[in-house]
């Protein structure tokens, strides 16, 4: 049986309809009629393969300060924040403003989590929870 759908999964199943015209059963049954095609690969390394094919990924991802100037020159969406699952991601919303998006389940937003303004030692201790939870 499989796992039950949380609701960020369920908002991307109505998201992608909205987005590509098509439900998700019908995205899995284009998939399903490729035949095999994991061939060992983890979610990760499927991933990859999957933004490196529609070329939202070259081969030569950019590194330090020439990650952050493909992000502010509208290359690279996002950085995604992992340990041993995703549990934040950095995303330059504005040329200006810069999103955090931190995992903290069971943790309600409060105060500055909706909107810091710079990046300080509360921000970082959100960053080492979330870390140590991933």
């Amino acid at each position: 049986m499989a796992p039950k759908m949380d609701d960020a999964t369920a908002s991307m199943v109505i998201n992608l309809e909205e987005k590509t015209g098509k439900p998700l059963s019908e995205w899995v049954a284009l998939v399903q009629s490729l035949g095999p095609l994991r061939h060992g690969m983890t979610h990760g390394y499927a991933n990859l393969v999957a933004h490196s094919a529609s070329g939202v990924l070259s081969e030569a991802a950019p590194e330090g300060d020439a990650l952050v100037d493909a992000q502010y020159a509208g290359e690279t969406a996002y950085v995604s924040i992992r340990r041993s699952k995703q549990f934040a991601i950095v995303q330059p919303s504005t040329k200006a403003r810069v999103d955090v998006g931190i995992n903290l389940k069971g943790v309600p937003p409060a105060g500055r989590l909706e909107a810091p303004k710079d990046v300080d030692t509360e921000l970082t201790a959100w960053l080492r929870k979330a870390y140590d939870g991933a």
